[in-house]
């Protein structure tokens, strides 16, 4: 539990730490992207065709 709370609390003592929470943000925003871009593009559809599935 220590470990795991040193490696959140402190990004400057560990090397591989500063890589791994930009991989994070970038996968972060990435997905935010991808289901903002879902949203846009099916919710339309989705509330044109399936009426009857939002219940």
């Amino acid at each position: 539990m220590n470990s795991t709370s040193k490696l959140w609390t402190s990004d400057d003592g560990a090397g591989g730490s500063a890589g791994f929470f930009y991989f994070v943000n970038v996968a972060a925003l990435v997905y935010v992207l991808i289901i903002a871009f879902a949203y846009v593009v099916f919710w339309p559809l989705y509330q044109g065709e399936k009426r009857l599935a939002l219940g």
